[in-house]
């Protein structure tokens, strides 16, 4: 009779342990409220909150042109318009290219007048051979120099003819392109 009570105590012991491990799981459970008097003004939120802020839209910007960058009008995550300038490029290297273009055309346009000039030379200088040649009944002037005149008139031509196309420089192999209305 003995074992009995030995075992009651330690039945009630566990029950006791039990009940004190629910209970402390049951405090750490309740959940934390504050109450306070209800008074008047503007209603306010709080949101404390941790992540990672995604842009609603992202647009890669891109200019036409290459060069130094001289002035930038905007900064990250700013605000921008429609047509609102970013980025001004130094124009001086644009600059630079129209004049070195106006001096090429001026040089062009100088060789043209001068070749115009050429043709028209080598053309009356054929033509006053000629009429010296018909004056003389074709013994002045020889026919080489005759020959050699109308060989100049028509070389001045030919150069002309040929200021029409623009010619390679160099002898390379071009690569082969990629168009479809070719095949």
């Amino acid at each position: 009779m003995r074992r009995r009570p030995v075992w009651l105590a330690a039945a009630l012991v566990l029950l006791c342990a039990a009940g004190l491990w629910l209970a402390s799981r049951a405090a750490k459970a309740a959940p934390c409220c504050s109450t306070q008097a209800a008074a008047r003004g503007d209603p306010t939120l709080t949101v404390i909150a941790n992540g990672t802020i995604q842009p609603t839209r992202t647009i890669n910007i891109g200019s036409e042109l290459s060069g130094t960058v001289l002035k930038v009008n905007v900064d990250v995550n700013d605000s921008v318009k429609k047509g609102q300038v970013l980025v001004e490029l130094d124009p001086s290297k644009l600059r630079d290219q129209v004049l070195r273009s106006q001096a090429t055309l001026a040089a062009a346009q100088a060789k043209v007048r001068q070749t115009a000039a050429t043709i028209v030379e080598a053309q009356a200088n054929l033509a006053r051979l000629e009429e010296v040649s018909a004056l003389s009944g074709g013994k002045v002037p020889a026919r080489t120099g005759l020959d050699t005149a109308r060989a100049t008139a028509l070389r001045a031509v030919w150069v002309s003819v040929q200021m029409c196309a623009d010619r390679s420089p160099i002898m390379a192999v071009h690569p082969p392109c990629h168009r479809k209305d070719r095949p």
